[in-house]
């Protein structure tokens, strides 16, 4: 998995610092921990996933009972993947389970997610449906919502796959692009700089 797995599974005693930050990039289904670290007072797991997976994220009460001592762990977790028709069903999944997850200390994990999807994507409003607002300045969609023992805060960036080659030859673009939409309008992001340019 990563170092955060083989500690929390390895036999042998070793002592870790008060303030420990992981970096996971893999996730296992099934984890049997073999290792408590009272001295660690402050944890920070910083998680970068494809998609996220319910059976893992059902594991982070267990993985974080290895940490018995830390008051208020943090979570911050990146996917990026292409839009599937499980994606709703399933993020209603996660929300149901925080509601009831027994961590030992109330979590705060900040969930940045971005879906590939194609330009007839109902993905927008299914998101508002779910409570979702749409932030205009950045061109995505968040939500907070506060858990018995989650603080989470999710945010959704929506990407379309398009052609536009066309801009290319009129200037507009340099670099990596990609196109982002609100309620009214889509952007065309290009070039470094961050800029965006209204191509519709």
């Amino acid at each position: 998995m990563n170092q955060l797995y083989d500690v929390i599974t390895t036999k042998y005693n070793f002592p870790l610092p008060e303030v420990v930050k992981f970096r996971v990039s893999a996730y296992p289904t099934q984890i049997r921990p073999f290792r408590s670290f009272p001295q660690v007072k402050n944890l920070h797991l910083d998680m970068s996933v494809d998609k996220v997976k319910l059976e893992f994220i059902k594991l982070l009460p267990t993985i974080l009972k290895c940490f018995p001592n830390v008051e208020a762990p943090t979570i911050n977790l990146t996917s990026k993947h292409d839009s599937a028709d499980d994606d709703i069903p399933l993020l209603n999944e996660v929300y149901q389970f925080f509601e009831t997850a027994d961590f030992h200390a109330k979590v705060k994990i900040d969930y940045q997610e971005k879906v590939y999807v194609d330009a007839n994507s109902n993905r927008f409003n299914d998101l508002k449906n779910l409570g979702f607002e749409a932030n205009v300045v950045y061109a995505d969609l968040s939500i907070v919502k506060a858990f018995p023992k989650v603080h989470l805060t999710h945010s959704v960036e929506l990407i379309i796959a398009q052609d536009l080659s066309r801009y290319v030859s009129y200037g507009y673009y340099s670099g990596q692009y990609g196109v982002r939409w609100d309620e009214n309008d889509a952007y065309l992001d290009y070039g470094d700089s961050g800029s965006e340019y209204d191509p519709f």
